[in-house]
């Protein structure tokens, strides 16, 4: 059954003040107990809204998905090397405004918890939004046919969870956004076809 707009808003309200909690504490310090009287919320309202602790985890990543496919991906142009740069600048942008305990969790949780293993399914709409991408430039000549779209696809998918996860493990004490966009315009000049690259 599809929820009700309020408490879907209401759900929304509770997420952004749990992320803030998180924070301040870190998602594996907190129980629901704690997330709760930090909320000012009972534990009968966690539970209303959520099944269990790890369901915050999986919205959190819900989110950057429907950030994506809402907010980013109609933005993107004709040059596909350019989309590339502006999907991992996005990712990195999300990443700093999220915090860097929200940024630790959603880098590490496959890590810790094979069972909220969300981060690696290739179904998700961020791999299939970033497959788009290339595909496109492949089609278009904009990007190198030696590899395959998959390979490329996930090549730029470990790069921008590599540095969301090194910002997060350093305390946020970079510039995610211009580092992330550093490495992916070299990245991006070594996806190029080879053609691009002779000159008469």
């Amino acid at each position: 059954m599809r929820e009700s707009p309020k408490k879907s808003q209401k759900r929304q309200e509770l997420i952004q003040t749990i992320i803030e909690v998180v924070n301040r504490f870190g998602y594996e310090n907190l129980t629901i107990r704690d997330i709760c009287r930090e909320a000012s919320i009972s534990i009968g309202t966690f539970y209303h809204y959520f099944d269990e602790k790890s369901d915050v985890v999986r919205i959190l990543f819900k989110g950057i998905d429907d950030y994506f496919e809402d907010s980013v991906q109609p933005t993107f142009g004709n040059d596909e090397l350019e989309n590339i740069l502006t999907f991992v600048s996005e990712y990195a942008l999300y990443c700093h405004k999220s915090g860097v305990a929200i940024t630790r969790e959603i880098s590490t949780a496959p890590l810790i918890n094979t069972s909220r293993n969300y981060l690696s399914s290739q179904r998700r709409k961020l791999s299939i939004i970033i497959e788009g991408v290339v595909t496109r430039g492949q089609q278009k000549n904009q990007i190198t046919r030696e590899l395959s779209v998959a390979q490329i696809a996930q090549m730029v998918l470990v790069g921008m969870r590599g540095y969301a996860a090194d910002w997060a493990k350093n305390e946020g004490s970079y510039d995610i956004v211009e580092a992330v966009k550093s490495h992916f315009i070299v990245f991006n000049k070594g996806i190029k076809p080879l053609d691009d690259y002779i000159t008469d």
